[in-house]
């Protein structure tokens, strides 16, 4: 805490709780003693009081319930030695040994991020592998009077380690560790032995997934002809003011055509698909369309105006998509097979003139194919292989889900047996689904589930719903995205060891 005579009683009621919880304060130069709204405020002072005493004591380390307050007075420190006793002082606060301690068999250290945290008589470890390798690490004998605990991050059970046990961590593994003493009732309900699992292959799934994203897909409109004061603009020359003009063009096949005019596509029993995913929407950023002024009314122009291959749109609604600064137009009726021009028209009579100062979008049941440095909008495929991103979804943010039906016939599982199921990568998150029924959450690698309670014999419905971040969508980068590479059913033997 520097050097300060004013504190927030407040702030100061926060640092007495935090310091009492097991922090340490160390105040350098002077004690608060004012608040922000009373001079020489009592209720501050009995807070101040509560930290440091009532007279306090240069350098002493004051223990004040689980923590310590340190003063260090800078009238007391001599010329020659300016803070430096004060760092060393703190330096030697700040080298407390970790209590757990590993060795590394595979991977760097720097690949292994540890936080260490104190609650009551307990330690909590957590550490996560962020590199893009696989790390293992051996954990150092710790005194007989203690034991290591493994907290599983889905289920809340903990299961006792060996005191030398060897941990792997995938890319981006987070696990949680704990050291407990002997005596503690924590973990009592769950048996003292490691249990291991030994897995062999039972069936690898197919590559071709059916696939559906959850929202419509996205097309980036972010280049732009601008025309500055355009004279041969659509709008009527007649009226006063100036019209810019932004234009761009994109491409549309005869399919995807086909399918948007298709009586079938229009009826759809599944809540999911929402109205977007039949229609082609222009979705617009911080945009206030409206009639400027009387010369606008007579006239029936907006001062924001949008044409589709020369064809005058209807007016802006507020879009459901993404957040309430979006508007929407409905852009289907007037779409053609080949290259749709896009205008958007902005108007100054009165007022400043208006500008599209963030990207466009186009949002519909479409994939984006890239020909010959074309951007070309298709019908959506019904299967799908990889991740979406490279197959048609770049820009797409949001849940996307990969299903197919796998024949268990020919599994039977014994009384020590389980069925896993194990994908190599997903890009973010997944949950997956087993016969309609969830069989978990998967927030980083491994993205392993036990799906022996859910499975049953003959066919079994199997949906991995995956989700990727907001970059696609805002940053403007194709980030991988969905299910990539093998995803397997493993059978897994369960074996206990001391």
């Amino acid at each position: 805490m520097p050097e300060i005579e004013v504190m927030s009683k407040d702030i100061a009621a926060l640092l007495v709780a935090y310091v009492k919880q097991g922090g340490t304060l160390v105040a350098v130069g002077a004690i608060p003693r004012h608040s922000e709204c009373l001079h020489h405020d009592p209720e501050l002072a009995k807070h101040v009081h509560a930290l440091f005493g009532s007279t306090p004591q240069h350098g002493a380390l004051r223990p004040v319930g689980k923590g310590y307050s340190l003063f260090y007075s800078l009238e007391n420190t001599p010329l020659d030695d300016p803070l430096d006793s004060l760092c060393e002082r703190i330096s030697g606060l700040l080298r407390k040994p970790p209590v757990l301690r590993w060795k590394l068999i595979e991977g760097q250290h720097e690949d292994l991020i540890s936080v260490e945290r104190v609650f009551g008589d307990q330690v909590y470890v957590w550490l996560m592998n962020w590199s893009e390798k696989p790390v293992s690490m051996k954990l150092d004998a710790i005194e007989a009077k203690y034991r290591i605990e493994e907290w599983d991050l889905e289920s809340g059970k903990i299961r006792r380690l060996a005191s030398d046990s060897v941990l792997t961590y995938a890319p981006g593994e987070l696990r949680v560790l704990s050291v407990v003493p002997e005596e503690s009732s924590i973990g009592v309900m769950e048996q003292m032995f490691d249990m291991t699992r030994d897995s062999t292959d039972a069936i690898v799934l197919e590559d071709l997934w059916r696939f559906r994203t959850l929202e419509p897909n996205v097309c980036l409109l972010d280049q732009w002809q601008v025309t500055l004061n355009d004279r041969k603009s659509r709008m009527n020359a007649t009226m006063p003011g100036q019209v810019n003009t932004y234009r761009t063009t994109f491409t549309m096949t005869q399919e995807l055509i086909e399918r948007l005019q298709s009586p079938s596509h229009q009826v759809h029993s599944d809540p999911l698909e929402i109205d977007e995913f039949h229609k082609i929407l222009l979705i617009l950023d911080d945009v206030e369309q409206k009639i400027p002024s009387h010369i606008g009314f007579l006239q029936r122009r907006r001062n924001l105006e949008i044409f589709v291959n020369g064809v005058r749109q209807n007016a802006l609604q507020p879009s459901n998509w993404q957040d309430q600064h979006y508007s929407s137009v409905d852009i289907t009726p007037h779409l053609l097979a080949g290259e749709n021009e896009l205008e958007i028209l902005t108007v100054s009579l009165l007022e400043p003139m208006p500008a599209i100062s963030f990207p466009a979008f186009l949002i519909g049941p479409f994939v984006i194919e890239n020909r010959e440095d074309r951007m070309k909008l298709n019908a959506s495929s019904e299967h799908m292989f990889g991740y979406w991103s490279s197959a048609g979804y770049p820009y797409y943010a949001g849940a996307g889900e990969y299903s197919q039906q796998v024949d268990l016939t020919q599994v039977s599982l014994a009384p020590d047996e389980e069925l896993w199921l194990e994908a190599d990568d997903i890009r973010e998150t997944a949950c997956l689904y087993v016969n309609d029924m969830q069989a978990g959450i998967r927030l980083w690698p491994p993205y392993h589930w036990n799906i022996t309670p859910y499975v049953e014999q003959g066919n079994n419905h199997i949906t991995i719903r995956a989700a990727n971040t907001l970059e696609n969508l805002y940053g403007k980068s194709a980030l991988p995205s969905g299910v990539n590479g093998r995803v397997k059913l493993v059978h897994r033997t369960l074996s206990k060891r001391m």
